[in-house]
């Protein structure tokens, strides 16, 4: 897929074979030899991109728990051969005004409504650490 802006640069998405982006490529007009910024990624099966290899030999990476949030990333220098960076995250409930039982359930009369519902976990990130 490709794209012409209105200054006239050009982007060229290449795709996989399940649609998702897997390169990246710009020039400043449709004439001009392409720059590639991407040279491919990858994706966790079903879900997200989880490897980034740039073009100037950087490459990213993410972890991800089975909720599907990330749990880690980091930039890695290819030609030096370690990370930049490498951080990693934790995740924990957040039950602020949380009504009823001590599994979560709370009463809809108080609100005009006369079932009972459960209102879904909330999460935050509460702690970053370089590993």
């Amino acid at each position: 897929m490709s794209i012409t802006y209105p200054s006239g640069r050009v982007v060229d998405y290449g795709r996989g074979t399940n649609g998702e982006v897997q390169q990246v490529r710009t020039s400043p007009d449709a004439v001009s030899s392409p720059t590639e910024l991407v040279l491919w990624a990858a994706y966790t099966p079903f879900g997200p991109r989880y490897i980034t290899a740039f073009a100037n030999d950087l490459r990213e990476s993410r972890e991800y728990d089975a909720d599907g949030r990330i749990t880690g990333y980091g930039i890695e220098d290819q030609s030096l051969g370690q990370d930049l960076i490498r951080r990693g995250l934790q995740y924990q409930s957040i039950r602020k005004g949380w009504h009823g039982s001590r599994l979560g359930w709370a009463e809809c009369g108080a609100m005009g409504h006369g079932a009972a519902y459960r209102r879904p976990p909330i999460t935050a990130v509460v702690r970053c650490w370089h590993l």
